[in-house]
């Protein structure tokens, strides 16, 4: 669908920020995970928050670093999208706010249908992890 390239682009902010901090470059990590957050998907709060508090309880950063890593980067990534998708949707627009809203004030994610909760390990995991399931079924 529409969200196919958003999320490649997530996937390449999510893969960037953990070899950064992986590397022990946590203001890049952060950075990078805010930049994708804003842009491309906004779920990508799920690892952000995560890490962003693993840095403060590590002291890695001092506070008024990641706040101002959070602050500087959201903003720096937010400008941009706000002014050109505004351009060219002819109207105020930040995509991945919309969707956001959409999807969790609006309930529309439902639109998208469901399936039984025992679908996703009888048919949609064995088709996305392919050998990796049965081999993770091994290590149980």
């Amino acid at each position: 669908g529409s969200r196919t390239l958003p999320n490649t682009f997530g996937v390449l902010a999510s893969s960037l920020a953990t070899a950064a901090w992986l590397e022990g470059r946590h203001q890049a990590a952060l950075s990078t995970l805010t930049v994708g957050t804003v842009i491309f998907r906004f779920d990508l709060l799920l690892l952000l928050a995560p890490l962003t508090l693993l840095v403060a309880a590590r002291r890695q950063l001092p506070l008024a670093t990641i706040a101002a890593t959070g602050i500087g980067s959201g903003a720096a990534a937010l400008l941009p999208t706000l002014l050109l998708d505004s351009l060219l949707w002819r109207r105020p627009l930040w995509p991945e706010g919309e969707v956001l809203l959409a999807n969790t004030v609006g309930n529309m994610s439902a639109n998208y249908g469901t399936s039984p909760a025992g679908w996703y390990f009888y048919s949609a995991l064995p088709r996305a992890l392919s050998l990796a399931y049965p081999l993770a079924l091994a290590s149980l």
